[in-house]
């Protein structure tokens, strides 16, 4: 027993073996190394997959040591922590990286919403767009006062009258009763056209000759005066003509919207019509020539739209030709023709439609034929016109209305009584105006495209508005650089 002891006691104890640790194993276990364990499943397979051997079974040659390190094949992100990943994954900015070319519609519903609310961020910062000097938004959307008022007294207080004119030499006429004046624009000076029996209904300066206006009334009078001596020019008055509800130049050719259906084509230099088309079974309340001067639209009371070829005088729905009729849900009394784009054609109805619908007259147009666009106001269209300087589009309204106990129950909304423009080709709504505290009845547009008279039968009363602009803002523009905003007159 003491042999063995003193044995033990002379074998020199060997030293322990020492433990090496590859390079990919370094600091397996440091705070480092638990603070990635929380980070991405992307970027722990990254990492973990690094820290495999090599599939030869060779161990990797460290070309470092235990103080420096090798650099590593793959990049991490020193600055992740469980708290950093938390924020990341409940903002939706886990996968978010420099260059990403992933599908983003592929995310789920949360990191849509999350990467919306990051657009409408984005979209809070960015500058506004300039709005152009010839829209609407710089000029009637800024200064929402009328220019100019005048005084109407006996204006017809039929809606579908026309009894206002603009002349291309700057002379406003409005119908008063039995009487017809005219106020040069630019000397301020009023003129007492003529009186006549009966009462006047629709007026309209000519195209070709600025200074000739036709007169047209309910029992047939039809007639042609010089505003420059105040002469009768022409008398187309037929006892056999029950009524005159509309008026249309083109040059030299006046046509004339007629009872019970007719349309008459008539030529200053010619004391008969010159043609008659007959296509409508009840009064045309609409008449508006195309730019070119080759087409004539035409509406009645029944909603009912044609497209004709005035050289052929018959309407092109004759033999499934491009245009022809095109329904409403009530009477059409505004059109107007696109000055930019000659193929669209504007039609506004009244009680109960009161509808806005753009047409596309090179289309083939049948009975079924929708149109391109329709804007659905629930008001009274009285009257529309195309901006020749913007891709604009105005209308001015009367009453609204609402589906009420026994029908249509009249109520106020923000198209009553109103001037409304609307913007080319996604017919948004720019503006909205009250002009007048009741229904506008017509509208008219000046020489030079930027403002428009608006009348309303029940004031008594005529506003010039200033809703567009120029390109060539050299000049004065049209009723000079005089008028002052709120001025008002009395033309009697």
């Amino acid at each position: 027993m003491q042999d063995l002891t003193e044995h033990n006691s002379c074998v020199t104890p060997l030293p322990k073996k020492r433990r090496e640790w590859r390079d990919s194993f370094a600091n397996t276990f440091s705070s480092k190394k638990r603070r990635l364990s929380h980070s991405t499943p992307e970027r722990l397979h990254d990492t973990l997959a690094a820290s495999n051997p090599t599939p030869t079974g060779q161990e990797a040659i460290s070309r470092g040591d235990r103080f420096i390190p090798s650099r590593r094949p793959f990049s991490l992100p020193l600055h992740a922590s469980p708290r950093t990943v938390r924020i990341a994954n409940v903002f939706g900015l886990a996968e978010d990286r420099i260059f990403s070319y992933n599908d983003h519609s592929l995310r789920t519903p949360e990191s849509k919403m999350f990467q919306s609310l990051r657009s409408n961020v984005i979209q809070l910062f960015q500058q506004p767009k300039a709005i152009p000097s010839v829209s609407s938004l710089a000029n009637l959307g800024v200064n929402k006062q009328f220019v100019l008022a005048l005084d109407a007294p006996g204006v017809p207080s039929d809606l579908l009258s026309f009894p206002l004119s603009w002349s291309a030499c700057n002379k406003i006429a409005v119908a008063c009763g039995c009487d017809v004046y005219y106020q040069d624009l630019d000397t301020r000076e009023i003129t007492h056209l003529c009186s006549t029996d009966p009462p006047i209904r629709v007026i309209e300066w000519a195209k070709q000759d600025s200074n000739v206006l036709a007169l047209g009334a309910e029992r047939g009078t039809l007639n042609l005066w010089d505003a420059t001596d105040s002469t009768l020019v022409r008398d187309w008055s037929d006892d056999k003509r029950i009524g005159v509800y509309s008026f249309s130049w083109h040059e030299e050719v006046l046509a004339v919207g007629e009872r019970p259906g007719s349309i008459g084509l008539y030529d200053v230099r010619v004391p008969q019509a010159i043609a008659k088309l007959g296509g409508h079974k009840v009064p045309v309340y609409a008449l508006e020539w195309s730019p070119d001067g080759k087409y004539l639209a035409s509406g009645d009371a029944s909603g009912v739209v044609q497209i004709w070829d005035a050289a052929a005088s018959k309407s092109l729905g004759e033999g499934n030709k491009k245009g022809g009729r095109m329904k409403h849900g009530a009477l059409v009394k505004a059109l107007a023709w696109c000055p930019w784009k000659p193929e669209l054609l504007a039609t506004g109805t009244l009680s109960p439609d009161g509808r806005i619908r753009i047409w596309n007259t090179l289309e083939t147009i049948d009975k079924s034929t929708s149109p391109i666009h329709t804007i659905p106001v629930r008001t009274a269209i009285t009257s529309l016109h195309w901006s020749p300087h913007c891709k604009e589009l105005l209308s001015t309204h009367g009453d609204s209305w609402e589906d009420g106990v026994g029908g249509l129950k009249k109520y106020s909304t923000e198209f009553s009584n109103s001037i409304t423009v609307h913007s080319y080709p996604s017919y948004t709504r720019l503006l909205n105006l009250t002009a007048h505290t009741s229904a506008i009845g017509h509208s008219c547009l000046s020489p030079d495209g930027t403002k428009i008279f608006t009348i309303c039968p029940v004031e008594e009363a005529m506003k010039m508005w200033k809703v567009w602009g120029r390109n060539d803002q050299k000049g004065a523009g049209v009723g000079g650089g005089s008028i002052l905003n709120g001025s008002k007159f009395v033309i009697r």
